[in-house]
């Protein structure tokens, strides 16, 4: 039997989530997991923080294949319409390449760079 390389296999949602957990904890970046539930609100992130100056981050974590649903995009634009930082995230990559300049900008407002 092939068995394909673990390299060669996507990673499952709950894996990528658990990468960006893990960055973002490096990083010092407040967050936290967002279970649903049959009283949650439909459409809300998967992962939401505070960014270093006080922006909301909202994080919707989706596979290679997945597909961000109506209600999950609707909260995304209200969150960078009201002046947060939202994104659909497939890989921490993505979440490094977001709040890149917001860690950046923050270090040099702050004088920590």
């Amino acid at each position: 039997m092939n068995y394909p390389l673990l390299k060669d296999r996507e990673l499952k949602e709950k894996e990528i989530t658990y990468d960006i957990r893990q960055w973002l904890k490096w990083r010092g970046i407040f967050h936290w997991k967002v279970w649903q539930g049959p009283m949650s609100k439909n459409g809300v992130s998967d992962i939401l923080g505070i960014l270093p100056g006080g922006r909301l981050l909202a994080v919707e974590v989706k596979t290679n294949r997945g597909r961000v649903s109506p209600l999950q995009q609707l909260f995304l634009d209200a969150i960078n319409r009201y002046g947060g930082l939202g994104f659909v995230a497939r890989s921490v990559e993505d979440v490094r390449r977001e709040v890149r300049d917001v860690i950046r900008n923050h270090s040099l407002q702050s004088g920590r760079e």
